[in-house]
């Protein structure tokens, strides 16, 4: 095992650390992934290169499919191929290309061999874990961790179920398709791409958030006063201490101090799941509520609403320092 990189190639780099014994081992060169890495991307490339010639702007996928007999035991083969060439299209020729080329000039995130007494700072996942590493800044690891990863597959499942637009179905269309391809984008780009770019370049050691180019020092101290809604609300507000049960009281007489304290977070969460999807179907979202039915809209109201608990919950960390909307460290329930 390797330790992933953790400086950022957008910062400057941090001092060379100092080494555990006089003479360390040097981390062996794995040349033959690599090697059969770069033959895969090249042969994409090239065939990218040829489907443009090839294709003449259409899908090579078709003409593969006409050239190619379908007896019924090469249809998974066939399938195949198809899907196969028709990637090789004008529109992803210039991605292979740069990501050929990303693979050829940027050498490997390796480091030295991982040490268990010697953990590096920021100890960061790999890139495409970065996301929810991200996350747990934001969320309790039951909901960053385990609600919202569940909830993207769960979505992508039910979206041929929720679909209602014979439109651009078997072929590429953004005009006939503009809400559900802005919606895709924006939880894919704007959200986990976001993410990954943040917990990238932009979170240090410590995790503590650098600016471009700043220099990443393990003794940079960062004063938050994370508050709650709860003590937002009864001291911040109100002028008064958070609702306490009584010593000895009963364990029904607890939860229901525990409630009354959490009233707050439960209420705004409550419209929000609650009231906000009716709110949307008799205005915006009136024909997707005509044409979908209750149980498809609300399926796909409370999707997108639990999407948007993610850029909701950021803004409000970062400009009022809310760490958590409803917190029950009785039950390790927080949001």
């Amino acid at each position: 095992m390797y330790q992933t990189r953790s400086t950022s190639h957008l910062s400057l780099a941090l001092p060379p650390s100092e080494p555990v014994d006089e003479q360390p081992t040097p981390a062996p060169t794995p040349k033959t992934s690599y090697g059969v890495h770069l033959l895969l991307l090249a042969g994409l490339g090239a065939g990218a290169v040829a489907g443009v010639f090839l294709g003449s702007g259409q899908h090579l996928g078709e003409k593969v499919l006409k050239a190619i007999a379908t007896p019924i035991g090469f249809v998974w083969l066939l399938l195949f191929l198809v899907g196969y060439f028709s990637l090789l299209q004008r529109r992803t020729t210039t991605g292979l290309l740069v990501l050929l080329a990303w693979a050829i000039l940027l050498p490997a995130p390796l480091e030295e061999p991982a040490s268990s007494v010697k953990t590096p700072n920021p100890s960061k996942a790999p890139w495409y874990f970065l996301g929810l590493q991200e996350m747990l800044v934001y969320f309790d690891p039951w909901y960053a961790g385990v609600v919202l990863p569940s909830l993207v597959v769960f979505g992508l499942m039910a979206m041929p179920y929720l679909d209602f637009n014979k439109k651009g179905n078997g072929y590429y269309s953004i005009e006939e398709r503009k809400f559900s391809y802005l919606t895709y984008q924006f939880g894919f780009f704007l959200l986990w791409i976001t993410l990954i770019i943040l917990g990238t370049f932009l979170r240090g050691p410590n995790w503590n958030f650098y600016g471009p180019f700043e220099y990443w020092t393990p003794y940079k101290v960062e004063v938050l006063n994370n508050v709650d809604l709860p003590q937002m609300f009864w001291v911040n507000l109100l002028d008064r201490p958070l609702p306490k049960a009584p010593a000895g009281a009963s364990g029904l007489v607890q939860a229901g101090y525990v409630l009354l304290r959490e009233a707050p977070g439960l209420l705004v969460m409550g419209a929000y799941l609650l009231l906000l999807p009716p709110l949307l179907a008799v205005t915006i979202f009136r024909g997707f509520f005509a044409k979908m039915g209750l149980v498809r809209y609300m399926i796909m109201a409370n999707l997108m609403l639990l999407m948007l608990t993610l850029p909701i919950k950021m803004i409000l960390r970062w400009t009022f320092n809310l760490k958590y909307i409803i917190s029950m460290p009785e039950i390790s329930l927080n949001f």
